[in-house]
């Protein structure tokens, strides 16, 4: 009875063994390149550019351009180029949808293993940081709420609007107020309840240990000078305005109360059709805040100490530095 026992523990341990290498492989022969960097910066180029080098398919970790409905105020790559670099995760949710970054992190990681399976690696991009560390770290188990401390902040919101809500979250929390989208009250307002429920930053939450992922890690944050950048966001808007940006708002105007709306680029020009700005107004405040949300891109990537910085130009570096990651 004994002897059985022990050939039985020798099988578990010999199986968890195998199961180790197995997994230990996989990590070491799956890479995923994740390339960041603050909006306008130039992702998309940079990314079709080292496609020519790595052929996967390229994943968008963009919380806006996953919307069919708007294309040009989210600088989302044209409908040729979307099937000619195979992009996924774009087009394909309507504004009407729920979706968040839970839908968003098992699709993407769907996505990888079809790239796994075909090259070992994959690319991510995009600036919304949510999305990025969700694929790369997974998503924490966050605790319950009182509805009473959300219907407080929502309440907040109605009277008054989503400032008050952004200055507290920056005050109790300014490493999240640096990362998530501050135009989005929902996401405003779960982080400030979990504060208010706990009296710990939500960053606390996001920062708790997660099994790590069966794949290597490779992180190319993209970087310019600050001014440099803020050009390239200013022409970027005047681009927008000329291919129609205008038109597509006055489309998607009647939704305005849809949270996929609440968004740079589109909150701005409803105010304009509203009657609260001027035409020219409208488009300084757009850029005007996406340059405020470049900064806060800007301060998050600052702490991602495990990125490899590169000029929008370093092609031909990235990818060497790529390959050194590989072997």
């Amino acid at each position: 009875m004994i002897y059985h026992i022990d050939l039985i523990n020798i099988a578990l341990n010999l199986i968890k063994y195998f199961k180790l290498i197995a997994s230990n492989q996989t990590h070491n022969n799956h890479f995923l390149i994740v390339v960041a960097g603050p909006t306008g910066i130039g992702k998309t180029d940079f990314c079709f550019k080292l496609q020519a080098e790595f052929p996967c398919q390229i994943i968008s970790a963009d919380s806006r351009q996953i919307y069919k409905e708007i294309s040009i105020g989210t600088a989302k790559p044209s409908d040729e180029e979307i099937i000619k670099h195979r992009i996924r995760l774009t087009n394909h949710v309507s504004i009407h949808d729920e979706y968040n970054v839970g839908h968003f992190e098992k699709e993407a990681l769907e996505i990888i293993q079809e790239d796994f399976d075909n090259f070992g690696y994959s690319i991510l991009s995009g600036g919304t940081g949510l999305y990025v560390q969700a694929v790369s770290k997974g998503l924490n188990k966050f605790p319950d709420v009182e509805e009473s401390i959300i219907d407080n902040y929502n309440k907040i919101y109605e009277v008054n609007g989503i400032e008050p809500l952004q200055k507290e979250l920056e005050i109790r929390d300014p490493e999240y107020f640096n990362n998530v989208d501050i135009y989005n009250h929902r996401r405003v307002i779960r982080a400030l309840s979990i504060i208010k429920q706990t009296g710990n930053t939500f960053t606390s939450y996001i920062e708790k240990e997660i099994p790590s992922r069966p794949f290597k890690i490779i992180n190319i944050v993209l970087d310019l000078e600050r001014q440099e950048l803020y050009e390239r966001i200013n022409k970027r808007v005047l681009k927008m305005m000329d291919n129609g940006l205008l038109e597509e708002a006055k489309s998607v105007y009647s939704y305005k109360h849809l949270k996929s709306l609440n968004t740079v680029g589109y909150v701005e020009l409803f105010k304009y059709f509203d009657g609260d700005y001027k035409l020219d107004e409208a488009i300084e405040k757009i850029q005007m805040n996406s340059r405020r949300y470049a900064k806060r891109q800007v301060t998050w990537l600052s702490k991602y100490n495990d990125g490899q910085r590169f000029h929008t130009k370093e092609i031909q570096e990235a990818i060497a530095y790529i390959h050194s990651k590989m072997t």
